[in-house]
């Protein structure tokens, strides 16, 4: 599993996915999934600006970066938008400076998982939830050693969740979106597998200051186990 942020690889990208698209609209924010660490990413913004004015796209993303790449990014050109992990259980980008270079360069945050890969709605209460087949099977935090630490999570924010009248998915996406500041924008971006849990998700919740606060101090008290990713993906985290 690798990384191909070549010139050609992106233009060929970026070309299939306007024919796939056929016309009916535009792509608004292109995006490698992943920083190829073969390809510097002042090559790669010079590159994807190219395709930019060509009309290919609308705006230029990254996804999975550090806060150094951000800061080289956009010394080369624009950036529409950074797409990262952020929830309840990976906060990391609060704390390694990726938050605050946003901040500063003012690029919206696109928060992918901010479920927590489905962990932080509360219906896997168990490794043996998860199907034979479902990824989640390799993934560190779903592990027998550090699923039940991890669950204590889970039942702190139902107990939020239930005291609101809203659902643990709500809660847990109200606290990305609530991220927002002045020159800051936080855009949740959960999965769904159902009409039901579209309109779950998409449902505007205010967390109320007590709330956040008691939230803070859960968090303070929490330290989530096991990585994010495990094997070949670990590889490709930048940073």
């Amino acid at each position: 599993m690798s990384q191909d942020n070549s010139a050609d690889s992106l233009r060929r990208s970026a070309e299939h996915c306007v024919k796939l698209l056929g016309g009916r609209k535009s792509i608004d924010i292109f995006q490698p999934a992943r920083q190829d660490p073969k390809i510097p990413v002042e090559d790669v913004m010079r590159t994807l600006t190219k395709l930019k004015a060509e009309g290919l796209f609308q705006g230029i993303g990254l996804s999975e970066v550090s806060a150094e790449t951000v800061r080289r990014a956009t010394d080369v050109g624009d950036v529409a938008a950074v797409e990262i992990e952020l929830s309840l259980w990976s906060l990391d980008p609060l704390s390694n400076g990726l938050v605050d270079v946003c901040t500063t360069r003012q690029i919206p945050i696109i928060a992918y998982s901010p479920l927590g890969q489905g962990f932080l709605t509360g219906t896997i209460r168990s490794p043996h939830d998860l199907a034979a087949d479902d990824y989640r099977q390799y993934s560190p935090r779903f592990q027998p050693d550090a699923f039940a630490q991890n669950l204590k999570l889970v039942e702190e924010v139902e107990n939020i969740a239930a005291k609101k009248r809203v659902t643990p998915s709500q809660v847990a996406v109200a606290w990305v979106a609530s991220l927002s500041k002045d020159g800051l924008a936080v855009i949740p971006l959960p999965g769904a597998s159902s009409e039901a849990r579209v309109a779950e998700n998409s449902m505007v919740i205010e967390l109320s200051n007590a709330e956040l606060t008691s939230i803070a101090q859960v968090l303070d008290g929490f330290k989530v186990q096991g990585e994010r990713y495990g094997g070949p993906l670990a590889d490709m985290m930048d940073g």
